[in-house]
């Protein structure tokens, strides 16, 4: 599809830069998360002239979760172009079928057409779905990583779950459903001590470096096939 919308906007440059650009984003995000081209270089080199490097870790953590979810807001928003030049294969179907030679029924020409709009809902869940899974794992690194989005971390010692209800004025079946409910926190406490803050970084920062790997990369194989293998 993205290779059907260079074709068609062609004689628009700012809407191909626009899309080239919406193309090449996941592979910069898959740059941002390799250790030693990224993190290093702007959080621990030291330029010549300056006494610091140009970003803090914990602000390059929020400049890494907001360039996400600004590229995968940059694609939603471009979904209804995509879809529609998955829909003018119809019209493309029809081109090509005037340029062959015999003849073809009326029944096996509505059959060809009707192929793209019936697989249109498998087509618009192979572009949507890959986003939504990137936006979800982000802000489930960025929820139970312990970041905010001004690049703070938050204090955990300011969080008063921790604090026993006071059960001296209740009645036997508040005590139990309060004793309940301190049985469930103290499992919830016992797991938070095994996956900790850190384990979830590494396991989410994992995954959405890995989903952004595979977008960009089937995107691009999709598009190199279609741009090669296809040409008449």
């Amino acid at each position: 599809m993205h290779w059907d919308l260079i074709k068609y906007f062609r004689e628009n440059k700012i809407v191909q830069l626009l899309l080239n650009l919406s193309f090449a984003l996941p592979f910069l995000l898959v740059i941002l998360w390799i250790k030693p081209v990224s993190r290093n270089y702007l959080t621990v080199r030291k330029f010549s002239g300056m006494s610091e490097p140009l970003l803090e870790p914990h602000t390059f953590e929020a400049v890494r979760l907001i360039a996400v979810i600004v590229t995968m807001v940059i694609k939603l928003l471009l979904t209804p172009w995509y879809l529609q030049a998955y829909l003018d294969m119809a019209y493309h179907r029809i081109e090509e079928q005037k340029k062959e030679a015999g003849r073809i029924t009326n029944i096996d020409l509505q059959k060809r057409i009707a192929a793209v709009f019936y697989y249109l809902c498998v087509a618009t869940l192979q572009y949507v779905v890959p986003i939504i899974i990137c936006l979800y794992l982000t802000f489930m690194y960025k929820t139970l990583g312990g970041y905010s989005w001004n690049g703070m971390l938050f204090d955990d010692e300011s969080c008063a779950v921790d604090s026993a209800p006071d059960i001296s004025d209740t009645d036997e079946t508040n005590k139990s459903i309060i004793k309940s409910a301190q049985e469930f926190h103290m499992a919830v406490e016992s797991l938070k001590s095994v996956f900790t803050a850190t384990v979830f970084r590494g396991l989410l920062g994992f995954g959405i470096w890995w989903c952004c790997f595979l977008y960009f990369a089937t995107t691009s194989t999709g598009m190199v096939y279609q741009s090669y293998f296809t040409r008449s």
